[in-house]
């Protein structure tokens, strides 16, 4: 089975991993970071990318992971430019 991508599951989902207290380790297994994504474990909570797991302010809709998004960031793979 292929992975998902984290940041594009729905707050239904999300909602389902909170209620199953599934850990950041958990997560780190099951699903995956953007390709462009060049974060070391940036799936892994507190410590790894906060965009890609700020769950506030992904429930509140206030911005969408994307390529455009991630772009600025210092761990862009530049060959996704």
């Amino acid at each position: 089975m292929d992975k998902k991508y984290f940041h594009e599951i729905d707050k239904k989902e999300v909602d389902e991993l909170i209620k199953g207290k599934k850990t950041w380790e958990y997560i780190m297994a099951n699903y995956k970071q953007p390709d462009w994504c060049g974060y070391h474990d940036a799936l892994r909570g507190l410590w790894g990318c906060w965009s890609l797991t700020g769950l506030l302010a992904r429930r509140k809709g206030e911005f969408k992971i994307s390529k455009e998004f991630c772009s600025k960031c210092d761990c862009f793979k530049s060959e996704f430019n």
